[in-house]
């Protein structure tokens, strides 16, 4: 028996002491990669896939920016659609048994049983977090807007390190009835071999900071770190890489690419802005082309537009040759080779969209859809509460989110 009780015993502290590991079925950041690519190789099973809970946030989400401009006064038009559209819901990453989300109304973390759907634990900080952690190497990396990025340990939320760019003690600005630094980073953390970049911005009249720190001590200091001051920057929305460019959605300015390995802004895209950018399997690059014609464009590179443009689009994911593209109105396959449409389907009214396994996960107002890749038709539908503004798809189960502040998980 003393045998039996020292064995439980070493695997309990093993347990304990062990860090979690991120697998390919796991979905540990916004949009499952650094492409922000929404796509996922987990199958799940249609003809079984039921509820298993629904979580409610404490509080409902509070966007930074909400709803249309009424005008541009500058240009003399309006009004203008959302194009700061990047924390609408509660984005779901999920690693193992555990589901993480930052909260814009409470200034926390949370972790969630994905077995039960009851909080274990959160990580309160000093001002809204609005883009989804990171998780990598056993750690959570995520902004605030009160101007801190903040390293936590996955399992029991002991801060590894926090860390600024900017004067903390500064005044502080009122934004959406919260006071907050002037230099949020609401740019979400993406961490590349080791290295954690972001930007912390808000104004374009201030300076910005874009920074590479040590991913595992927080350090600006060791080899290949920097912190560069840049000018009219408005960063806001998650960071995309392509291994040697950061993509940066700026509001209603066109995303800025920046040289990944010394921080300095390298020119934008063109058009406006929008917070959706996508980084293709082969490097292309997609994002909103107009804040006053919604269009989604697929760039070759910054000097070679028109690649593919899709009138009306608003996201996109990409699978092998074609491309799954949402309008307010439709939903569209297109072969990326050839350049035909492959089937339009207009009996959708789509938010979100993800691909994983064999389906498209479609998010509309009150409902989730799975379709058939290859004709658009729906396979699956389940109720849910609210507008679906986040899907994810891990581990042989999908998580939705919603305005509401509700995420449910079904198995």
């Amino acid at each position: 028996m003393r045998s039996v009780f020292f064995m439980m015993m070493l695997l309990v502290l093993f347990s304990a002491c062990s860090k979690l590991e991120v697998t390919k079925d796991d979905w540990p950041q916004y949009k499952k990669d650094n492409f922000r690519s929404g796509v996922s190789m987990v199958d799940l099973d249609l003809r079984t896939l039921d509820q298993a809970w629904t979580y409610k946030a404490p509080h409902e989400p509070v966007p930074a920016w909400y709803g249309p401009a009424k005008e541009d006064s500058y240009a003399r038009s309006g009004p203008l659609p959302s194009m700061r559209d990047y924390d609408l819901s509660y984005y779901p990453v999920i690693v193992g048994e555990f589901m993480y989300y930052g909260s814009s109304s409470d200034d926390a973390v949370h972790c969630v049983n994905t077995n039960t759907g009851k909080e274990i634990w959160q990580y309160t900080t000093s001002g809204p977090v609005r883009i989804a952690p990171t998780f990598y190497k056993g750690y959570l990396y995520f902004g605030s807007d009160d101007g801190y990025v903040y390293c936590i340990d996955a399992q029991n939320a002991k801060l590894k390190w926090k860390y600024s760019p900017s004067d903390t003690k500064a005044q502080k600005v009122l934004n959406n009835g919260r006071f907050i630094s002037y230099w949020p980073v609401r740019t979400g953390v993406l961490v590349e071999d080791d290295m954690a970049y972001f930007g912390a911005s808000l104004l374009p009249w201030k300076q910005s900071y874009i920074c590479a720190i040590n991913a595992s001590n927080g350090s600006d200091t060791d080899k290949g770190c920097y912190v560069e001051e840049v000018e009219n920057m408005t960063m806001e929305g998650s960071m995309a890489s392509t291994g040697k460019l950061l993509v940066q959605p700026q509001g209603r300015i066109a995303p800025a690419f920046i040289t990944k390995a010394t921080g300095k802004k390298k020119g934008q895209l063109p058009g406006t802005g929008g917070c959706f950018v996508l980084v293709t399997p082969d490097k292309h690059i997609v994002h909103p082309k107009s804040s006053r014609a919604a269009s989604i464009q697929e760039y070759v590179d910054k000097d070679q537009p028109d690649y593919l443009s899709f009138k009306g689009g608003k996201e996109m994911v990409i699978k092998g040759d074609t491309s799954y593209i949402i309008s307010d109105h439709s939903i569209s396959a297109f072969h990326r080779k050839t350049k035909k449409t492959i089937w339009v389907r207009r009996n959708y009214e789509a938010h979100r969209i993800i691909q994983s396994g064999n389906a498209l996960y479609v998010g509309s107002v009150d409902t989730i859809f799975a379709l058939n890749l290859n004709n658009g038709l729906p396979v699956w539908k389940q109720k849910v509460n609210g507008v679906v503004h986040a899907i994810a798809v891990a581990n042989k189960a999908l998580f939705v989110s919603t305005n509401e502040g509700f995420i449910t998980c079904f198995k």
